[in-house]
């Protein structure tokens, strides 16, 4: 039994090493559905543009939370954020993975006020990986 602790002692600590990497996969094996951040998505017929994260989407985001503080404890809002852009219209999206899906929650900020949390599966940010070559 005691020769037996070792071992198990690794293999606890190598589980829990590997944790961290048993989130949301960006890349898949060929015809697995990932979750894609493109440049440009299109909603409803409009284009929005990826816009790099700055000081000012924390300091509106900040500003959300204070108003609605209850969804700091929303569980679709974890992980880094993306923000996309149409004009001065700003949409602030979370992308979490699914089992054959990809789950996001959105924020749309007209102006300096964000509006409600819009959640939704799927399209635009699913598509199927393709084998490397």
């Amino acid at each position: 039994m005691l020769n037996r602790l070792p071992s198990t002692i690794c293999c606890v600590c190598l589980l829990l090493a590997a944790l961290p990497l048993a989130g949301c996969r960006e890349s898949g094996t060929a015809g697995e559905l990932v979750i894609v951040r493109p440049e440009t998505i299109e909603v409803d017929g409009t284009a929005w543009e990826k816009q790099a994260w700055n000081k000012q989407m924390d300091q509106k985001l900040a500003g959300l939370f204070r108003r609605s503080p209850m969804l700091i404890d929303n569980p679709s809002i974890s992980g880094d954020p993306v923000c996309y852009a149409n004009g001065s219209t700003q949409r602030v999206y979370w992308l979490s993975q699914l089992d054959h899906s990809c789950h996001w929650a959105m924020v749309e900020f007209k102006g300096g006020r964000g509006g409600s949390l819009i959640e939704g599966n799927g399209a635009p940010f699913m598509q199927t990986a393709v084998a490397d070559n």
